[in-house]
């Protein structure tokens, strides 16, 4: 089995908000849609503080971001914006 490589808290809240800009929201927008608070989004693009799975998961969902084994996301099938750190997503 290979061993996934997990980023730190500020590289996966890179990966996030680069993934709510391709998608032109804003934090309060994306705070909306998974009904969070503006400011938790802040903190976690960030990288502040921690953050449990459940959100985590609720971000990916909202995203339209995939996990795989040995790479944090890989696209949707309809998926054609790449970002950087190798984040891809689909602009909806």
């Amino acid at each position: 089995m290979s061993r996934a490589r997990i980023p730190s808290p500020p590289d996966l809240g890179i990966y996030l908000r680069d993934a709510r800009r391709a998608k032109d929201w804003t934090q309060s927008q994306l705070a909306e849609r998974t009904s969070m608070r503006q400011l938790t989004i802040s903190n976690i693009e960030r990288g502040v503080g921690s953050m449990p799975l459940a959100r985590l998961i609720t971000l990916i969902a909202a995203l339209g971001l995939a996990p795989v084994q040995g790479r944090l996301w890989i696209p949707r099938p309809q998926s054609t914006t790449r970002r950087r750190l190798g984040l891809v997503c689909s602009k909806t």
